[in-house]
């Protein structure tokens, strides 16, 4: 996966068709419950606040069949990850609705109907059932950081 096809899918210049098919390549099997995914940083001195409309984006994509739910999961694993993708450190909407995408053994599993509940607490339509605090350290605890790899891909 490229972070410039993320970044071009948040701008509307890449259809999900694209982004779907570059996630599905960008997943590597390891064994029985590992796998790494090959991602493409943006370019150097490149980057890229992620927010709630973003998000929005692709639960529309996701909500239009344009996209396949489970997606999602490698799309806020690639976001955390990133060392330019970033999201706003006192929204802290976006980054519960990331690690619940990137945990759904944990929390909710990314269906269609769930993804419609996640875009309806972006939209301030519905306010999201509190939970504990959720941070990159606790939900790497939880295992999906353990189980998947980022592997740095070289510019083409």
């Amino acid at each position: 996966m490229k972070e410039a096809t993320l970044r071009d899918f948040f701008r509307g210049t890449v259809p999900a068709g694209t982004l779907a098919a570059e996630l599905r390549e960008s997943i590597e099997p390891l064994g029985v419950s590992g796998r790494r995914v090959l991602i493409q940083d943006l370019p150097a001195g490149e980057s890229l606040t992620v927010t709630s409309p973003m998000l929005i984006r692709l639960c529309d994509a996701v909500l239009a069949d344009e996209l396949p739910a489970p997606a999602l999961e490698i799309v806020s694993f690639a976001v955390m990850v990133s060392d330019h993708l970033r999201w706003d450190e006192d929204d802290e909407l976006v980054l519960r609705v990331l690690c619940d995408w990137a945990s759904p053994d944990i929390t909710f599993e990314l269906t269609p109907g769930n993804v419609g509940m996640f875009r309806d607490w972006l939209t301030g339509e519905v306010v999201p059932p509190s939970e504990p605090e959720v941070t990159t350290d606790t939900l790497s605890g939880w295992g999906f950081l353990k189980r998947t790899a980022k592997v740095r891909v070289p510019p083409s």
